[in-house]
């Protein structure tokens, strides 16, 4: 004779009731101890590139940078920075893939803004910059990060144009490395997490807070 009473447990209905608690509470539960809320406050951790094959023969006019570079140099004083990171108790964490033609990966700051609820993944402004920040969402999901925004549409921004002032309070500028959609975009996070969100406009030539 087959047994055909129900799962009772698999039924919804009363058994199945919603997680009443915010991302905050579930951080350090299911992702880790991320958030960021300050620009003064102890460093624990960081996200970095390691200058790989991208600084290897790169025309470095064109990347904007002041001269040629040494790229066996150019690790040695990464490396000798992380040190300095470990030594005060910082966790290092690495975007280990990299585009080939992207020698200005190593500037993360711009590639990610940390919140107290987990990353807004950025989009950049310049053409030559545009797909680095695909390796970063790969290194963010790899340690844990909530990557809880992806700027998208025809908005653009980097993390240096946003600037913590404490927990309830940020500077978002806008010029030419972020745009109205690109801001609205943070904008709409970041009051969405309690903060009060400042513009500020960048002048002409200058493209970071």
């Amino acid at each position: 004779m087959i047994d055909e009473r129900r799962d009772i447990d698999a039924l919804a209905g009363e058994r199945w009731f919603s997680l009443e608690t915010t991302i905050t509470e579930d951080l350090p539960l299911y992702w880790g101890d991320w958030g960021v809320s300050s620009e003064v406050d102890t460093l624990r951790a960081v996200l970095m590139r390691r200058p790989g094959k991208e600084v290897e023969n790169f025309d470095w006019q064109a990347a904007r940078f002041r001269a040629p570079i040494d790229p066996e140099k150019f690790r040695a004083q990464h490396d000798a920075l992380t040190d300095i990171y470990r030594a005060h108790g910082v966790q290092v964490h690495y975007i280990d893939e990299q585009r080939d033609d992207r020698p200005n990966a190593i500037f993360c700051r711009d590639l990610v803004f940390m919140t107290p609820e987990g990353a807004i993944l950025t989009r950049p402004g310049m053409a030559a910059r545009r797909g680095e920040e695909r390796y970063v969402a790969k290194a963010l999901s790899d340690i844990g990060v909530p990557i809880i925004k992806t700027v998208s549409g025809d908005g653009f921004f980097e993390g240096a144009n946003a600037m913590w002032v404490d927990r309830h309070t940020c500077v978002v500028s806008t010029g030419s490395r972020c745009n109205r959609s690109g801001f609205e975009q943070v904008r709409t996070e970041l009051e969405r997490m309690d903060v009060a969100v400042y513009h500020m406009q960048q002048p002409y030539s200058n493209i970071h807070i």
